[in-house]
C-alpha cells in the first residue's frame, strides 16, 4: 500500500495548498462580493454537479489508470492558473478535477485492501500527513510573496503521473448506479440523521477551512499561525484515524460521531471570542477528533447499512452531503460573515450555531452502528 499511501498523501496535499489560503489570495487580488462567493463555493456546486459522474466512472472503470491521470491533471491545471493570476476560473476547473480524485482514488485504496478495509483509516492517515507539510509549506510560500498554489500544481501533476502505476482495484462490474442509493440510505433512520449531522458539521469545518486564515490575518497575525494550527489540527487528525479501528471497537460509531460534532461548539465559540494567537493555535487540536473520528464513525456506519450492492455510490453520497452540501453552505455564510462583520470571528459564531443542528441530528441516529 506504499504506492497509495504516496498518492493520498499527493492529493491531500495539494488540497493543503488551495483550500486554507484560498481567501487570502482572494482577498489580497482584491477579489469580493460575488465574485468571492463563486470562488468559495467552486468546489462543493462541482462537486454536486459532476461528482456523481466521477462516482459512477469509478464504479464502472476501476483500475482505470487515466481517469485517476485525467482528475488529477485537471486539477494540476486549474491550480497552475490560479498561480497565474486567473483565480476565479482556474479554481473552478481545480475543483472539477478535485471532485473526480477523491472517488477514484478511495475506489483504488478499498479495493487494494481488500478484506482489511479496517485499515482504510491509516491509509488515508498519509493524506493529512500530506496536508500538514502542504499547508506549512503554503504559510511559507505566501509570507514571501508567492502562491501556494504552484504546490497544489506540482502535487497534483505529480499523482497524475503517479496514478498509472498504482495498483488496479477491481474488475469492472455492473452497479445499479446513485438513485438506488440515495432511496436506500434515506430510508434507513439512523443514516439519514447522519446525512443531515453531517452537512451541518462539515458546514461549520468549512468555515474554518475557507476563513480562518484571512481572519487571522485581519488579526494582523503572520501567516504562520495560520500554518500551525492547521499544522496541528491535522497532525492530531493523523493519530486519530491511526486509531480507528480501535475506535470503532471501543466506542463505536455513533459516539465517535456525537463526541466529535459535540467537541465542535466549544472550539468555535473559543474562535469567535479569542485573540490569543497560541489560544487560537492550541484549540485546534480539537480539529483532529471533531473530524477524524467523524470521519471513521460515518463511513463506518455507511459502509455497514448501506446495501452491498450500492456499496460505493453510498459513499459518494456521504462525500455529498459533506463536501456538497455542507461545503456549500458553510462556504456561502461564511463568505456572507466575512463581508457582513467587521470583526471576523463572529463568522465562527455562525460555525457554532451549525454544530448545535449537527449534534441534534447526530443524537436522532440513536446507538445504531
Amino acid at each position: 500500500m506504499i504506492k497509495h499511501s504516496v498518492a493520498i498523501g499527493l492529493s491531500i496535499a495539494a488540497m493543503g495548498a488551495t483550500y486554507p489560503y484560498l481567501s487570502l489570495e482572494l482577498d489580497r487580488a482584491g477579489i469580493e462580493g460575488w465574485w468571492l462567493l463563486a470562488a468559495m463555493i467552486s468546489t462543493p456546486v462541482m462537486r454536486l454537479a459532476i461528482g456523481g459522474g466521477w462516482g459512477f466512472l469509478s464504479d464502472k472503470l476501476r483500475g482505470a489508470a487515466w481517469v485517476l491521470a485525467i482528475a488529477a491533471l485537471l486539477s494540476a491545471v486549474g491550480s497552475g492558473l490560479m498561480g497565474g493570476g486567473f483565480l476565479i476560473f482556474g479554481m473552478f476547473v481545480f475543483a472539477a478535477g478535485r471532485v473526480g480524485i477523491d472517488p477514484l482514488l478511495d475506489g483504488s485504496i478499498l479495493g487494494g485492501l481488500a478484506d482489511e478495509r479496517r485499515k482504510y483509516g491509516r491509509v488515508r492517515a498519509w493524506g493529512s500527513v500530506g496536508f500538514v507539510v502542504a499547508v506549512l509549506v503554503g504559510a511559507w510560500l505566501h509570507e514571501g510573496g508567492t502562491s501556494p498554489f504552484w504546490l497544489a500544481c506540482a502535487a497534483a501533476g505529480v499523482l497524475g503521473a503517479l496514478s498509472f502505476f498504482l495498483p488496479g482495484s477491481a474488475e469492472p462490474e455492473e452497479h445499479p448506479g446513485i438513485l438506488p442509493a440515495i432511496k436506500a440510505l434515506v430510508s434507513d433512520r439512523p443514516v439519514l440523521a447522519l446525512l443531515v449531522a453531517a452537512a451541518f458539521h462539515f458546514a461549520s469545518i468549512s468555515v474554518y477551512d475557507g476563513f480562518f486564515a484571512l481572519h487571522l490575518e485581519r488579526l494582523e497575525l503572520p501567516s504562520r499561525w495560520a500554518g500551525m494550527a492547521f499544522g496541528l489540527g491535522v497532525t492530531i487528525e493523523v493519530l486519530v484515524l491511526f486509531a480507528g479501528p480501535f475506535l470503532l471497537r471501543r466506542f463505536g460509531a455513533q459516539v465517535c460521531i456525537v463526541g466529535a460534532v459535540a467537541l465542535g461548539i466549544p472550539r468555535w465559540l473559543i474562535c469567535a471570542t479569542s485573540t490569543d494567537p497560541w489560544v487560537l493555535v492550541a484549540v485546534q487540536t480539537l480539529h483532529g477528533v471533531s473530524f477524524g473520528a467523524f470521519w471513521i464513525g460515518a463511513v463506518h456506519r455507511v459502509s455497514t447499512r448501506a446495501p452491498r450492492e450500492v456499496q460505493a455510490s453510498a459513499q459518494a453520497v456521504l462525500a455529498a452531503a459533506l463536501g456538497g452540501v455542507g461545503a456549500l453552505m458553510g462556504n456561502a455564510l461564511g463568505t456572507w460573515g466575512v463581508s457582513t462583520f467587521a470583526d471576523t470571528g463572529q463568522i465562527f459564531l455562525i460555525a457554532a450555531g451549525l454544530s448545535v443542528v449537527a449534534l441534534v441530528a447526530a443524537c436522532l441516529g440513536g446507538g445504531a452502528d
